[in-house]
């Protein structure tokens, strides 16, 4: 199975490059070596920009996987309303909502997240320490799949689910 798109060719990527830069920014880009992503130059590093870098069908897969959970169909539930995402059965994923303590008052963060990754890769921040879970068969996939283009190993991955536009954090 091809798990890369053809849906967009190349010329329809480099239309979105003007005059060496991305859109009308400031910020160089390129086309990837792969055709199928654009290379982004921002300060301190480079963005790989690539909205069809898997096919419709395995999109769908993984959006299932990650939220398959026990009685719900997640195409139909209520997620954004939802109360208690950390009691909920999820089968593929350990989805947990965190609460952050500051200026001496709680406060439940507006998204869902879940750490994963090598043993001895724990990940703090906000003054919560969270221990990874272990790599499950379909996020080391897509982990082969992402180190080729980015030319790097990774150890752990921090996935965020954002549940709609009221889902979001300030820009960090």
């Amino acid at each position: 199975m091809d798990l890369f798109t053809d849906n967009q060719p190349s010329n329809e990527l480099e239309s979105l490059i003007l005059n060496g830069k991305y859109q009308m920014t400031a910020y160089d880009a390129h086309l990837h070596s792969d055709g199928k992503g654009i290379v982004i130059d921002v300060p301190h590093g480079r963005l790989y920009y690539a909205p069809h870098f898997f096919d419709q069908q395995t999109s769908d897969q993984y959006f299932d996987y990650f939220l398959a959970c026990e009685d719900i169909n997640p195409n139909e539930h209520d997620w954004q309303n939802d109360t208690s995402i950390n009691d909920r059965h999820f089968q593929n994923i350990y989805w947990h909502q965190d609460s952050v303590k500051m200026y001496g008052k709680e406060h439940v963060l507006p998204r869902i997240s879940a750490w994963y990754g090598d043993s001895d890769r724990p990940y703090t921040y906000s003054g919560l320490t969270l221990q990874p879970k272990p790599w499950t068969h379909e996020l080391n996939w897509l982990r082969s799949q992402l180190e080729p283009v980015c030319k790097r190993q990774f150890n752990s991955v921090l996935l965020n689910w954002y549940r709609s536009g009221e889902d979001h954090i300030s820009w960090h």
